[in-house]
């Protein structure tokens, strides 16, 4: 009996042990499932002294993006607009990194530094130069992999970058050059490939991709740049990051729509992360915005001045870019120069905060100056987060770490726990900040996997005839200055927008630098030519000129720069995608300088 018992014990312990190990066993699957999320950060590489990279809080980031080397070259090389820099920060970025478990990859490209991807990933020669540097690089840096950040592919951005029809095509047949290369030069240490996106899919054939399943293959994940979607480029205030757009409420892009339209072009969720934005945007607005609680009110075309770090600045690559201020406002220098209190719905003197149930973002107005500040704090970036689990992607994406105080991070690292109610609209209230009790309030919301991929507008033509933005770009200091140009304002339909919606005839007093009386309108030179002129902030008729291969369209409201065949494409697109011309063309992003 004794024997017995002494059996049936040391059976029992052996069973608790087996099934403590089983638990912990699981535990670490799920744990090991958890970190799977990426938390992608863009370092730029033109902070130097002002933040060095020891300053990155490296625990909290699965990748650092070291960004940019530029694409500019007609030898398909990329390089360094300070390349002195690179020896002496990026090795202990990279070693401080590795010691963390943080990867390291070089992005190529941003808003100054797209010019010439579309000839070299057009050559075959070209392509193998760019290849080769890339695998140099990487051998001698001992990075983890490249993200391409093309602005964009078959796409104007910077109004001195080549596009072409075929670069979708041809930029699918440089990934998997490059997944090729890097596997057989790095056999046993596998190499990551990532990419920047616009909002929308690739384009084809002058519209957004509907299909770019052929991509998923060659790339490990990319990058949503769900930011810049309204700015100081369109004579409309509006969120700069919405979690979901309005119809005829500034540009109809938003966080939840892009996902979806990726994910419908092919991509699986877990090789999409869903942009954040660690800065806010300005806008000059002309109204008290405090009389209607509405952030969509009539502004002054072109950037007042952000933050204290916000100077002037000029693109040393396209004459075509406006210069001077950006506008910009990073999340730190809203705390430390006192717009926003420690509690995150306390504002400064003079300032007024509001919360847009619909975007899902706060924004900051002052009734003496008339400025506007669209931005996202701890709870607009929680909805975001919650939205990118329940959506099961791969991660998250920010612009850029060096923005942050340390409390936006914190949120954005909560992307690995999956809330316990995944609905895409949350609740709020009027302060902005989520309830903390199970009951909703509001309108009810359906599950996030349910959400429409795109809306669509009545109008006729493919936002994809758009030309470059009569925004100003941001010094070095600023936020994501290269980095995404989003669709500018689509065209707003209301009534207080159709003052600045009229297209006036050209006249011989319009000219560059001569005197304009309503900041916001454009107008082509000529229907048809290379040539448009837009009347900015100053109230001065600044020149800028279509992209290779495009022409100017006067159209109502605003003006776009499509092919010469545009009004014949028009006819042959399906409506999925919005169309509407823009007021004010495209906007800069706060990514890249």
């Amino acid at each position: 009996m004794v024997v017995r018992e002494g059996f049936e014990k040391a059976r029992t312990s052996k069973l608790l042990l087996l099934g403590t190990l089983l638990y912990g066993v699981i535990s670490l699957c799920e744990a090991a499932s958890r970190e799977k999320k990426k938390v992608i950060g863009y370092f730029p590489n033109w902070l130097y002294n002002s933040y060095p990279s020891s300053n990155i809080p490296f625990e909290k980031y699965s990748h650092i993006n070291y960004a940019f080397a530029l694409q500019n070259h007609d030898d398909g090389v990329p390089f360094f607009q300070d390349d002195w820099a690179i020896d002496n920060y990026l090795p202990e970025l990279i070693r401080s990194a590795h010691t963390a478990n943080t990867k390291v990859l070089l992005s190529i490209g941003g808003w100054t530094g797209s010019e010439k991807f579309s000839p070299m990933v057009a050559s075959p020669v070209l392509r193998k130069r760019f290849i080769d540097w890339n695998l140099d690089f990487i051998e001698q840096y001992n990075t983890d992999g490249v993200d391409i950040d093309w602005e964009y592919p078959g796409k104007q951005a910077a109004g001195c970058n080549v596009i072409n029809e075929k670069d979708t095509d041809n930029l699918l047949l440089l990934l998997k050059e490059l997944r090729t290369a890097l596997d057989k030069r790095f056999p046993d240490d596998y190499k990551e490939i990532s990419m920047a996106v616009y909002v929308l899919p690739f384009m084809r054939n002058g519209a957004p991709a509907t299909d770019v399943s052929d991509f998923v293959p060659y790339f490990d994940h990319i990058n949503l740049m769900t930011y810049d979607i309204n700015g100081a480029w369109a004579p409309v205030t509006g969120p700069n990051a919405p979690f979901e757009s309005e119809s005829n409420k500034g540009a109809d892009f938003s966080f939840v729509k892009s996902i979806q339209a990726w994910k419908s072009a092919g991509v699986p969720s877990e090789k999409i992360n869903a942009g954040l934005a660690f800065y806010g945007r300005s806008m000059q607005a002309t109204k008290d915005m405090t009389t209607t609680g509405s952030q969509y009110q009539e502004a002054l075309v072109g950037a007042p001045k952000g933050d204290s770090d916000d100077a002037y600045w000029a693109n040393p690559f396209c004459s075509a870019d406006i210069d001077g201020v950006s506008g910009i406002w990073k999340w730190s220098n809203l705390r430390s120069e006192g717009l926003i209190k420690k509690d995150t719905t306390q504002v400064g003197q003079g300032w007024v905060r509001h919360w847009d149930d619909h975007s899902k973002t706060p924004w900051l107005f002052n009734p003496t100056s008339k400025l506007f500040i669209s931005y996202d704090d701890p709870a607009s970036l929680k909805i975001k987060v919650n939205h990118a689990a329940c959506e099961d992607l791969g991660g998250v994406m920010v612009w850029d770490v060096h923005q942050d105080n340390g409390e936006l991070i914190d949120v954005v690292s909560s992307v690995n726990d999956v809330p316990s109610s995944c609905y895409h609209q949350l609740s709020v209230g009027d302060d902005g900040v989520p309830p903390t009790s199970t009951s909703r309030t509001g309108n009810k919301a359906s599950p996030a996997t349910n959400v429409s991929v795109l809306a669509t507008a009545s109008t006729s033509r493919p936002s994809s005839f758009i030309a470059t933005p009569p925004a100003v770009m941001s010094s070095p200091s600023s936020s994501h200055l290269a980095k995404d140009s989003k669709v500018a304002s689509s065209g707003p339909s209301s009534k207080s927008i159709a003052q600045h919606s009229s297209t006036p005839k050209p006249s011989i007093q319009a000219q560059h630098g001569s005197s304009c009386s309503t900041p916001g309108i454009a107008q082509c030179i000529q229907q048809g030519s290379k040539e448009w002129l837009t009347c900015d902030i100053t109230r001065k008729w600044v020149s800028r000129v279509c992209g290779e291969g495009l022409v100017c369209y006067n159209a109502s409201p605003g003006l776009y720069c499509g092919h010469p065949e545009a009004n014949k494409l028009d006819s042959r697109l399906d409506n999925k995608f919005l169309r509407k011309p823009v007021l004010a063309v495209e906007p800069i992003s706060g990514k890249d300088r």
